[in-house]
């Protein structure tokens, strides 16, 4: 696993814990990496937390232009168009193009 991975899953689980203390008034610290899944763990007092950090592409090309980004390749994209999903009045859903410019 590279140092962006890490970093990756590190800031995604402490946002999720963050939250999570929130709504369930605890109080749960990073504690440790374990070697093998879950990715992360954290705890309060005697109480364990495990975290497993999972993403989700559209599809393969979806992810080899994330990785670009990330990685901040030579040939990653410089912009992506992405498709925005608001609730509607009547219940539905209504999709609108999203140009990014990284």
């Amino acid at each position: 696993m590279d140092d962006i991975q890490k970093r990756h899953e590190y800031a995604a689980g402490d946002a999720f814990v963050a939250w999570y203390n929130l709504q369930n008034r605890k109080r749960f610290v990073y504690d440790e990496r374990p070697r093998e899944a879950p990715d992360l763990n954290y705890i309060d007092g005697g109480d364990v937390l495990d975290v497993e950090i999972t993403d989700a592409y559209y599809d393969k090309n979806d992810t080899e232009k994330q990785r670009k980004i990330a990685h901040q390749k030579a040939d990653a994209p410089i912009s992506m168009e992405r498709h925005k999903f608001r609730r509607s009045i009547s219940g539905g859903y209504q999709c609108s193009h999203v140009r990014e410019k990284f």
